[in-house]
């Protein structure tokens, strides 16, 4: 009896092990695959892909006589690929696992022709030679600092189909110069472009409520942004110290202006503020040197600590009774004058 359980149990474990193995197929050589379903593959890392200097990932690969299509790269499988200096990405390709690719540093160029997929958080960051990305037109979702550290990154083109841009997903892209936010994104995160040295213009054609914290913070050759007009809120530090920035217009339906929104923006000199916004956050325009004429409107109830200080040459008219507003410590330090005009 021992003896039939014995053969039984080495029985089950054979079958257990013959499945295991059967999931990794190695069709092509070298890259490697996992099986997800009866028709699908998705490819994952192995330590030979360290010495590949380029790869075209295949869009199918044939295994006993069947097809399976590539649909996904796994989270990690290309990571810190030091030779890798350039990959195709098929259009077969649906999601690209999160730090893909990240640390390959001498990636320069980056194809991705698939139409509907998502890129993962870290996918491509700190691929500091990474210059070109050139991206299909029905991408769904970049995630979290997919792109942060791209440092020789020029130019991207952000197709219109993708509806979400994860935090930091382009943080200290330092030679990217312009970027267009199309219609179809619903959600920016924090940081998205901060720390973009280089950016001069930035048009958000989105839908997004929100501009998150840091979204331009230092990017200090920005000349020149569009926000879009469903904006409502302009959040922490999200212009902070970018200093080329002239001149902005804040859409109608602002209704508040938070903590260091635009502090450092020393060439600001022209600001316009939305006559539905009720709160200016603390050291909201502090440090606007540039800054001559700013009208409160009467729709201002708070204007925090600091809000304007150190705005030397600014001169301040306030659309309300002195009574009526909420002034915060040093809110107009060393300004020019201060008058209430109701």
């Amino acid at each position: 009896m021992s003896r039939v359980i014995f053969f039984i149990l080495s029985l089950v474990l054979c079958v257990i092990t013959s499945v295991a193995k059967a999931e990794v197929v190695d069709d092509p050589f070298p890259l490697k695959f996992r099986i997800t379903s009866n028709s699908t593959v998705k490819l994952v890392g192995d330590e030979m892909y360290i010495e590949f200097e380029s790869y075209e990932i295949p869009d199918s690969i044939r295994l006993n006589g069947k097809e399976f299509a590539v649909t996904g790269i796994d989270n990690g499988c290309f990571r810190k690929c030091k030779n890798l200096r350039s990959i195709y990405i098929p259009s077969s390709v649906t999601r690209i696992g999160d730090y893909a690719f990240e640390g390959c540093g001498k990636l320069t160029s980056v194809t991705i022709s698939s139409k509907k997929t998502s890129i993962g958080s870290h996918a491509f960051s700190g691929c500091g030679k990474l210059s070109e990305v050139i991206i299909a037109s029905e991408i769904t979702s970049i995630g979290e600092s997919a792109f942060d550290g791209c440092f020789e990154l020029r130019s991207i083109v952000i197709p219109d189909g993708v509806q979400s841009i994860g935090d930091w997903a382009f943080q200290d892209c330092r030679k990217l110069t312009n970027v267009e936010v199309p219609a179809s994104v619903t959600n920016m995160g924090m940081g998205v472009f901060s720390r973009c040295s280089g950016l001069r213009s930035a048009v958000i054609s989105s839908h997004v409520s929100y501009i998150e914290f840091s979204t331009f913070n230092q990017c200090r050759s920005l000349e020149s942004v569009v926000l879009p007009a469903d904006v409502t809120s302009i959040g922490q530090s999200a212009f902070a110290d970018c200093s080329n920035l002239a001149s902005i217009e804040i859409p109608y339906k602002v209704k508040s202006i938070c903590q260091s929104a635009f502090a450092g923006c020393t060439r600001l000199s022209n600001v316009e503020i939305s006559p539905l916004v009720k709160n200016i956050g603390v050291s909201a325009f502090e440090r606007c040197f540039g800054l001559k004429n700013v009208t409160i409107p009467s729709s201002v109830l708070i204007i925090d600590d600091a809000a304007f200080k150190g705005c030397g040459n600014l001169e301040v008219i306030i659309k309300n009774d002195e009574g009526k507003v909420k002034i915060g410590a040093e809110a107009f330090k060393e300004c020019k004058s201060v008058t209430y005009d109701d």
